[in-house]
């Protein structure tokens, strides 16, 4: 049940960017760490990192949210 959540959520963040269907125009390699990301944050347990917590890790974000993240990924 938790993927369907991170599917779901994935399919409402990236509406903007959908084709047709389960076609997205974004690079596969971005799709995954989207996908990483949400089960980060709206995972259940000990995978579950709320944006609160990221803050008082001291990471800091701007409006743009899914790019920081992402940029966060790409360090790793």
């Amino acid at each position: 049940m938790e993927a369907l959540g991170v599917e779901r959520a994935f399919h409402v963040s990236q509406d903007r960017r959908r084709l047709q269907g389960e076609w997205f125009d974004m690079q596969p390699l971005k799709a995954v760490k989207l996908l990483m990301l949400g089960y980060v944050l709206n995972g259940s347990g000990s995978q579950r990192v709320t944006l609160s917590r990221w803050q008082a890790l001291g990471v800091r974000f701007s409006d743009d949210l899914e790019n920081d993240m992402l940029a966060l990924l790409d360090e790793a």
